[in-house]
């Protein structure tokens, strides 16, 4: 019988059938290669594709095919056989015990690693848009690609940033030990830097709407953007802060620093926190504010308080009197000042924290409070403040007295530590004695 073809003719023209049999033999055999040692690596894929792993642990076709990749909290020291999902675009292997990881596919766009132990990184895909390796051990980060527009790295141990592209947006490098910073890109609307080693910034872009750099070692801040929204600069070195942009209407937090005034407040700002500085006057607070923490200052007097405003921290200061307190404000921290007295509780539920030993009666009882000491323990409340009294003769305990209007005495003061407050005028007359035993203060001043 005559052959039809010679040997090599079979060879290199099989029929179409043939041919679609080798490719996927050829193909089957190529994935056959690429084994995933990671025992449970191999188990995470098989319950995310139970048919991209065979049975001995070595991937198969549909492998390639793969999008996404979740291998979270799995247990996972080694993630080699990444490379054999050809197509995948997001990786996700958050909580695991990676120190490393091996080449990854050229493909992705979204990384995120975060909680593992990982010391570094390989070379990032050429199109990456998002990168997440929060809470590791990394000292560094490799070149960032020019696609990058997300990264967030707070948690670590990095010294120093490599280039950042002008398409970046969002940049988290809170909790390093970063000394200085490059050029910031163009185009970021997010940064935190707070918890590093800094002891400059450099210029802020004009898109920032959110800017942190608590607990660094500044001295001054650069221009405020005119678009941004919150700023957190507490725990630094500041003596002052630059002029706040109108759109600051989230958080103002410079607590921690050395401040002695503070410029002009955004009228639509909510919280404000500038406790821990030296200021001995605030400005004109904020139509809107909400949150007012201002203790351990100096702070002798306030401006009014605006309608809005419904906490108020004030302790470890020298006030004297409080402004008209609002129907919206319902905690009240007022402990170690020098007041005696309170204006109106206008909220029917407060909570109230107080010198239990200089303020011993209130102006009114709402329908709910909880009274605390200096302590910060809760007490009985104290009974309302009378509109007058009258000592007569005879002796009188050494204790705190106060009147809302006015105070006369003809009274002798038992030893000890006495105190007279009124708003109006106290009378001291014919026949009163305060004996060398006695420490005697007297003072007529406005609860408000």
């Amino acid at each position: 019988m005559k052959q039809l073809f010679t040997f090599s003719e079979k060879f290199i023209r099989p029929t179409f059938g043939k041919l679609f049999l080798l490719f996927c033999l050829v193909g089957a055999s190529a994935y056959a290669q690429i084994a995933v040692p990671d025992t449970n690596f191999a188990n995470a894929i098989r319950s995310a594709c139970p048919t991209c792993i065979g049975s001995d642990n070595k991937l198969l076709p549909p492998a390639a095919d793969m999008k996404g990749l979740d291998v979270s909290s799995k247990g996972i020291k080694n993630l080699e056989g990444i490379q054999g999902f050809t197509s995948l675009e997001t990786l996700i292997c958050i909580t695991n015990s990676l120190t490393t990881l091996p080449p990854l596919p050229a493909t992705l766009i979204s990384i995120y690693c975060d909680l593992n132990s990982l010391t570094s990184l390989p070379t990032l895909p050429p199109g990456l848009s998002t990168l997440s390796c929060k809470f590791n051990k990394l000292i560094s980060l490799p070149a960032i690609p020019g696609s990058l527009t997300q990264l967030a790295f707070n948690n670590n141990e990095v010294a120093a940033l490599p280039a950042l592209p002008s398409s970046m947006i969002y940049l988290d490098a809170t909790r390093n030990k970063l000394t200085s910073l490059p050029t910031l890109p163009t185009s970021l609307r997010y940064f935190s830097c707070t918890g590093n080693e800094l002891t400059s910034l450099p210029s802020l872009p004009s898109t920032l709407e959110y800017l942190s750099c608590s607990s660094n070692k500044l001295t001054a801040i650069p221009t405020l953007p005119s678009v941004l929204t919150a700023f957190y600069c507490a725990d630094n070195l500041l003596t002052s802060l630059p002029q706040l942009p109108a759109s600051l209407t989230q958080v103002l937090n410079c607590a921690k620093n050395q401040l002695t005034a503070l410029p002009a407040l955004p009228s639509g700002l909510k919280d404000i926190d500038c406790g821990f500085n030296a200021l001995t006057t605030l400005p004109t607070l904020p139509t809107s504010l909400s949150t007012l923490v201002a203790e351990t200052n100096q702070l002798s007097s306030l401006p009014p308080f605006p309608a809005s405003l419904s906490i108020v921290y004030l302790k470890n200061n020298r006030l004297l009197s409080l402004p008209a307190l609002t129907e919206s404000l319902y905690f009240l921290n007022i402990q170690n000042n020098l007041l005696t007295c309170l204006p109106e509780l206008k909220n029917s539920s407060m909570y109230l924290y107080i010198d239990s030993d200089k303020i011993t009666c209130l102006p009114n009882i709402p329908a709910s409070i909880i009274v605390f000491n200096a302590s910060s323990i809760p007490i009985p409340t104290p009974p309302v403040c009378p509109t007058n009294i009258n000592h007569p003769t005879g002796a009188v305990a050494a204790n705190s007295y106060v009147a809302k209007e006015k105070i006369e005495s003809v009274a002798t003061l038992s030893s000890g530590k006495t105190n007279y407050f009124a708003t109006q005028s106290i009378t001291l007359k014919p026949g009163f004695v305060a004996s060398n035993a006695t420490t005697f203060l007297v003072e007529v001043r406005t609860c408000k």
